[in-house]
C-alpha cells in the first residue's frame, strides 16, 4: 500500500503543480497590476475617454463579469477546465491588446462590458485548475482537499507581491514617458505566460462523462443549493470590504482629513505588500487547522465591521488624530485581509464538489465581485457628513455576520 500522501505518476508531480500555481499567480498579478496602475492615464490621455466615464466603464465591466462568471464556470465543468482556461486566457490576451483600438467614450463603455465578460471569469478557472490538478496528483482521497487549501492560500503571497511589482513597473513607464502600449503588451504577454506555465505542470481532471450531460442552468442552480455555500457568498461580500478600505478609503481619508500628511499614502501599499509577504504563510498554516477556518473567517468579518464603524469618529478628530486612527485601522484591515484570504481558500475548497468544482468556486467568488462594485461607493460616503450614520450601520451588519459565521463553525467547513 502506498504511504499517505505519496504521489501518483511522475515523482514530484504535486510539487511541480504547486510551484506552477505560485508562479502563474505571480505572473498574472504582475501583468494585471501594471495595467491597472496605468489604466487611468491610458484611458483618458491616449484613448480620449472622459474622466467621469471611466468609473461607469469599470462598473459595467464588473456587472458583466458578475453575470457571466458562473455560467462560464458551468461551461468549464462541462467541457473540462483545462480547455476553458486556455480559451479564456487567450481571449484575455487578445482582448487586452484590443484596448489600443478603442477610440472615444462610447466605444470605451461598450468594450468595458465585453471585456468584463471574459476578464472577470478567469479567477475561478485558475483556482479550479490548481485544485483539480492537485486532486489528480494524489492517491489518498483525504489529502487533495487540504493540499488545495494549502496551495490556494499560498498563492496570496505571489499575487500581492506580483501586483505591487507590476504597479512599480507601470510607474517607471509613466515616469520615463514610454508608450503605454508597453504596459498593455506586457499584460497580454503575462496571460500567455500563465497558459504556458499552467499547461506545463497542471493536469486537471477531465470532465466526467456524467457531468458533460448536465445542463448549464441545472449546474448553476446546483451551485447555490447548499445553504453553507449561500452563507459564504453573503459573508464573502461583507467581509471583502477590506479591499475597498485598503485601496480606496485609506488614501482618500488621508487626503481628506489629513492633507498635510499625503506623503504617507504611497507607504500604505508598501506596508500592505510587506505584511502579506511576511505574514500570510504563517496565517495560512493556522487557518488550515481543524476548527480554525471558521474562526479566521468570522474574525475577519468582525474586524472589518469594527474598523468600518470606527471610521465615524475620524471627521471629528484633528488632522494628527485622524491620521493615527486611519493608520491603526489600516493595520487591522491588513490583518483581516490575511485572515480572510486564508479562510476563504479553505472554505472554497471544502465546500466545492469535484464534479461541479469550477461552478462552485465561481459561485462563492460572487460575493467578492459584488463588493468590488459596492465597496468604493460605500466608503466614499464615509468622508461625507452622512458617514457618521452610514459607518456604524454598515459596520454593525458586518460585525453581526462575522459573529454568526464564527459561531456557525463546522457548518461552513471550519
Amino acid at each position: 500500500m502506498p504511504r499517505r500522501g505519496r504521489l501518483r505518476g511522475a515523482p514530484g508531480a504535486r510539487r511541480a503543480a504547486a510551484w506552477a500555481a505560485l508562479l502563474g499567480s505571480g505572473v498574472d498579478a504582475w501583468g494585471t497590476g501594471a495595467f491597472i496602475s496605468a489604466a487611468m492615464v491610458l484611458f483618458t490621455r491616449d484613448l480620449g475617454v472622459r474622466p467621469d466615464a471611466v468609473g461607469l466603464g469599470l462598473t459595467l465591466s464588473a456587472i458583466a463579469g458578475l453575470v457571466a462568471s458562473v455560467p462560464v464556470a458551468g461551461w468549464a465543468d462541462r467541457v473540462g477546465v483545462a480547455t476553458a482556461f486556455r480559451w479564456v486566457y487567450v481571449l484575455r490576451a487578445v482582448g487586452c491588446c484590443g484596448w489600443l483600438l478603442v477610440d472615444g467614450t462610447g466605444w470605451f463603455l461598450l468594450y468595458c462590458a465585453l471585456f468584463g465578460l471574459v476578464d472577470r471569469s478567469a479567477a475561478s478557472l485558475t483556482r479550479a485548475m490548481i485544485v483539480s490538478s492537485l486532486t489528480r496528483a494524489m492517491i489518498v482521497s483525504s489529502m487533495p482537499t487540504e493540499e488545495g487549501v494549502r496551495v490556494l492560500g499560498a498563492c496570496t503571497v505571489p499575487t500581492t507581491v506580483g501586483y505591487s511589482i507590476g504597479a512599480a513597473g507601470a510607474s517607471v513607464v509613466l515616469w520615463q514617458g514610454w508608450p503605454l502600449a508597453t504596459v498593455v503588451g506586457a499584460n497580454a504577454a503575462s496571460f500567455l505566460v500563465v497558459i504556458a506555465v499552467f499547461s506545463a505542470a497542471l493536469r486537471p481532471r477531465p470532465a466526467p462523462a456524467a457531468a458533460q450531460g448536465v445542463a448549464l442552468r441545472a449546474r448553476v442552480r446546483q451551485a447555490f443549493d447548499s445553504p453553507a455555500r449561500r452563507a459564504i457568498v453573503v459573508d464573502n461580500f461583507l467581509f471583502s470590504f477590506f479591499r475597498a478600505f485598503l485601496t480606496f478609503f485609506a488614501p482618500l481619508a488621508v487626503v481628506t482629513f489629513a492633507p498635510a500628511h499625503v506623503a504617507v499614502v504611497p507607504l500604505l501599499l508598501m506596508v500592505n505588500t510587506a505584511a502579506v509577504a511576511v505574514g500570510q504563510t504563517w496565517v495560512n498554516a493556522r487557518a488550515r487547522r481543524p476548527g480554525r477556518s471558521a474562526a479566521f473567517w468570522g474574525g475577519s468579518g468582525v474586524a472589518v465591521g469594527a474598523v468600518t464603524a470606527a471610521m465615524a469618529v475620524v471627521p471629528l478628530l484633528s488632522a494628527t488624530g485622524a491620521l493615527v486612527v486611519i493608520g491603526v485601522a489600516f493595520v487591522v484591515m491588513v490583518a483581516a485581509q490575511m485572515c480572510h484570504g486564508a479562510a476563504l481558500a479553505a472554505l472554497m475548497v471544502r465546500t466545492s464538489r469535484p464534479e461541479n468544482l469550477t461552478t462552485d468556486l465561481s459561485a462563492v467568488n460572487l460575493g467578492g465581485q459584488l463588493q468590488n462594485m459596492v465597496g468604493p461607493s460605500l466608503y466614499g460616503l464615509l468622508v461625507q457628513p452622512v458617514g457618521v450614520v452610514v459607518a456604524p450601520l454598515a459596520g454593525g451588519v458586518m460585525v453581526w455576520r462575522g459573529w454568526r459565521a464564527w459561531r456557525r463553525g463546522d457548518a461552513v467547513g471550519g
